[in-house]
């Protein structure tokens, strides 16, 4: 029947199937961590404190702002009656690192669903790339599923409810802007990105070395300009209010509260720092060498931009590594499975990561995923689940002393660092065929065993 479909209805098909795989999810599983913050920061916002007046939003501002908006909705409408509650019978839960505060399925709804929708326009993006770039309709559907029927995708939409899909859409529409020549809607585009996820700040240099390279410097600069005034329209925009509170150092706190790692023992603070040190200058280099092979091509240069973008997006998500950032570098590593010369390659990895990023999800919250489930819609017993979801999270879950799931994500860590490494290579070898031959032939000794 699906074969027998027109390619509308093929791709339609995909969207709704992953929009019912998403409202099941939504409505029957929660992440106890992340989903318990939006309320939290909705609330902080109607007692008249703004987005960073109490403690609770530990984000850039847009996300804090589009909360508020979600909040307004609800209480002009009195659509939601409360938002959660804390369950006597989960208590138990609180001796990890989960909570007995558990969202309601109609806050749970409300904060999520706006995700879903993206991902939804994020597969049909990657639908008309792919089919652009390959002259295959049904290259395009494989992959609008691969990324509508990831696992990690979902869950962390759904689940986790973590807003790194707004910065992947966010990311491909400033791409698609410039493609079209809309340097001021793609330098706003590209300022709601950064300040929604700092990740994204990465492609700066490689996008004003693809201006040059299909410009003349007269019509480069000009579209550079433009491009940069709509970014700082963005900017004021989004910092005026946060300016004038005093709260500019908050802003910033996504970013430096994640690079910032201490504790008791000094060695390890040493090593942590000595890491994001080399990782800063990695991503200096990168942002230099995807500027000058960017700005040295002359053909192709739109697909190009979206591979060097993909691999400087996927490198930045190294710095503070995190199986929730997942949505962040699948999509790149999905237009490098479709439009680039090695699909083999890129196409195993994604496999392969797709698998062990939801195993990494799981053991970080065990059985404790059907909470919002049990206590509200008594799918199983909440004592039960108590019991059984603090047995799991202490003895292999992450709150244990050897936790089982370190192990996949090292595995997909790794895996992450090949992708980087496989495209940089490709992208590297393609101007000098000598390093091409090498990279192939250390791929190809990697392949012989299978």
């Amino acid at each position: 029947m699906f074969q027998n479909m027109t390619t509308k209805g093929k791709l339609a098909t995909i969207l709704v199937i992953s929009f019912i795989l998403h409202l099941v999810a939504t409505l029957f599983l929660s992440h106890l961590g992340d989903p318990e913050y939006w309320p939290r920061i909705m609330q902080t916002v109607n007692s008249g404190n703004g987005i960073y007046g109490l403690d609770g939003n530990y984000y850039t501002p847009i996300w804090g702002y589009l909360l508020s908006f979600v909040d307004m909705v609800i209480q002009t409408f009195g659509l939601i009656p409360f938002f959660g509650d804390v369950f006597e019978s989960l208590l138990p839960l609180e001796t990890t690192a989960m909570k007995a505060w558990i969202v309601s399925p109609e806050i749970a709804s409300a904060t999520k669903m706006p995700l879903v929708i993206c991902d939804l326009i994020v597969g049909y993006i990657l639908f008309k790339i792919v089919s652009d770039f390959t002259k295959s309709e049904n290259k395009g559907l494989t992959a609008a599923a691969m990324w509508c029927f990831c696992p990690i995708v979902i869950y962390m939409s759904s689940v986790q409810g973590q807003f790194d899909t707004i910065s992947t859409l966010l990311f491909l529409l400033t791409v698609q802007l410039l493609r079209e020549d809309r340097s001021l809607l793609a330098g706003l585009s590209f300022g709601l990105a950064v300040w929604l996820k700092l990740f994204p700040g990465v492609c700066l240099l490689l996008f004003v070395a693809y201006l040059f390279a299909r410009y003349d410097n007269a019509g480069a600069i000009k579209r550079t300009v433009m491009a940069a005034v709509g970014a700082l329209i963005v900017t004021i925009i989004l910092l005026t209010p946060q300016f004038l509170n005093g709260e500019m150092d908050i802003v910033f706190g996504f970013f430096t509260g994640r690079m910032n790692t201490v504790t008791e023992y000094e060695w390890y603070n040493t090593l942590v720092s000595v890491r994001l040190t080399l990782m800063l200058l990695l991503m200096i280099v990168l942002m230099v060498w995807s500027f000058i092979g960017m700005k040295r091509r002359t053909e192709d240069l739109d697909r190009y931009l979206y591979l060097y973008g993909g691999t400087l997006l996927a490198a930045a998500t190294i710095i503070s590594r995190g199986y929730q950032y997942a949505p962040s570098f699948m999509a790149p590593i999905i237009l490098f499975a479709m439009i680039s010369d090695d699909r083999r390659s890129y196409g195993k990895l994604f496999s392969w990561m797709s698998i062990l990023l939801i195993i990494d999800a799981f053991f970080s919250v065990g059985p404790s995923l059907l909470a919002m489930a049990s206590v509200y819609f008594g799918v199983v017993d909440p004592a039960w689940l108590s019991d059984i979801s603090v047995a799991f999270l202490t003895t292999i879950g992450y709150s244990s002393s050897m936790p089982i799931g370190v192990v996949t994500a090292i595995a997909w860590a790794v895996m992450l660092w090949l992708f980087v490494l496989y495209a940089v290579s490709d992208l590297f070898g393609e101007r000098y065929p000598r390093f091409r031959a090498i990279a192939e032939k250390m791929r190809i000794m990697k392949e012989e065993p299978e």
